[in-house]
């Protein structure tokens, strides 16, 4: 304690400095000051020290509570809201939007393959990927979004003012972000990153907070069954689904069953016939063939249908037993096609397309004319699709990356001629379907 004196007109007092303390550690001071000018007592002095002593517990309780309800809100591993703030959040910034009578937006997103991805390359290495994920959300998000954690590799982004056209060019700058940071895996392998969205917006979609999560998982669902990285938004209940190439009734069916297994396989298939029946068009192939190539390509993997999951979708370099493995699915694709009725020329080419012009190819081991012309026309389209398209275990060649390989391994892989008339169907900028 001390004395003011009186000095420049104030009033003389006295004035106590008392420590905020919690367990024996200093928080702060808090000063007292009086008006009287005698010392303070024994008394006085212990009395203002248990004062201290109080208030330097009741902070440090407030600093703990803080501190528990910072890390209730937060989740560990991405530090952006929990499963349970992001609810909370929801809650307040639909009765902000109300109130003013604006629209507002949910987004939510998980990342495709993820189990997989942990299983193989283990839980730390995930928490890595959900990290970067939780970093390019931020990045691309505005300070007014909220961002969350939902759970597992499920995220969720609570868009204020916005409406389902914001929403959507929001999920596609993020894909464009993780397209352009795939994940560096510690064998040193690039793994594209990719994720599903499913979108929700408020007043037209759904007007209760729950209503909105529900729609916006529903359409998340959606995009994964559409074969992910894909963005579904609004209210499809009342969309009828409608096959993304030809229906070929119980063919349609065998490829879809393969899709859900590997997503990769319909989006690939479509690719695949689309390039054959070019390449028949370019070489002046009757009708009749360029049918044939629609349905061979839809069904080249299908024989997919009998590989693990554990191994089709495996985000890591296959082993050389897990490859013989795959090798199998052209054989049991033929297995399956031959039962389908007035299919012998598509049994054929899809036999037929992973055979090599050098020999060294499989089933059979077909060398040069060997090998059926509608089977070598499937491999070139399916070599140029396999690399431009993201796979589980690397990311996408360049086209001219792409170009550069088929030209390496004409003669050798692949028919240089039909090689050739695809490259200049790619060369053709006016070709819209090919470029």
């Amino acid at each position: 304690d001390c004395i003011v004196s009186e000095r420049d007109g104030h009033t003389p007092g006295c004035m106590l400095v008392i420590p905020l303390l919690s367990r024996r550690t200093v928080l702060g001071a808090v000063g007292l000051l009086g008006t009287s000018t005698q010392e303070c007592t024994q008394v006085d002095l212990h009395l203002c020290q248990a004062i201290g002593a109080e208030l330097g517990v009741a902070l440090e309780n407030a600093r703990r509570y803080d501190e528990i309800k910072q890390l209730a809100d937060r989740d560990p591993v991405t530090g952006l809201l929990s499963h349970r703030a992001i609810h909370q959040r929801l809650g307040q910034e639909l009765k902000r939007t109300q109130r003013a009578g604006q629209q507002l937006s949910v987004i939510m997103t998980d990342l495709d393959g993820f189990k997989l991805f942990n299983d193989t390359h283990g839980h730390p290495v995930g928490d890595q990927v959900l990290r970067q994920v939780a970093a390019v959300l931020s990045e691309n998000g505005r300070v007014s979004d909220v961002l969350g954690r939902y759970g597992g590799d499920e995220f969720v982004a609570i868009l204020p003012e916005t409406g389902t056209d914001g929403a959507i060019a929001l999920a596609e700058r993020i894909q464009s972000s993780l397209a352009q940071q795939p994940y560096a895996a510690p064998d040193g392998t690039v793994v594209p990153v990719h994720m599903s969205f499913g979108i929700a917006t408020y007043p037209q979609d759904a007007r209760q907070s729950h209503d909105l999560i529900g729609l916006a998982d529903r359409n998340l669902y959606d995009s994964k069954q559409r074969g992910g990285d894909t963005i579904t938004a609004g209210d499809c209940s009342g969309r009828e689904d409608v096959a993304m190439v030809g229906t070929f009734g119980v063919l349609d069916g065998l490829v879809t069953a393969v899709d859900h297994k590997d997503h990769y396989t319909r989006r690939h298939s479509e690719h695949v016939t689309e390039y054959a029946v070019e390449i028949a068009r370019k070489l002046g192939l009757p009708e009749e063939s360029q049918h044939t190539l629609q349905v061979a390509g839809l069904l080249h993997d299908v024989g997919k249908i009998g590989v693990p999951d554990r191994i089709l979708r495996k985000p890591a370099r296959l082993l050389d037993e897990e490859f013989s493995i795959v090798k199998q699915h052209a054989l049991l694709g033929e297995m399956i096609i031959k039962e389908v009725p007035n299919l012998t020329e598509v049994l054929a080419a899809v036999g037929s397309h992973h055979e090599r012009v050098d020999g060294q190819g499989y089933p059979r081991g077909l060398k040069g004319g060997e090998i059926p012309l509608l089977g070598r026309i499937l491999a070139v389209a399916d070599a140029y699709s396999a690399m431009t398209t993201d796979r589980p275990y690397r990311q996408a060649m360049s086209p001219e990356q792409a170009k550069a390989e088929l030209r390496r391994v004409a003669d050798t892989q692949l028919d240089a001629s039909i090689v050739d008339i695809f490259l200049s169907l790619l060369e053709d900028s006016s070709d819209k379907a090919i470029a």
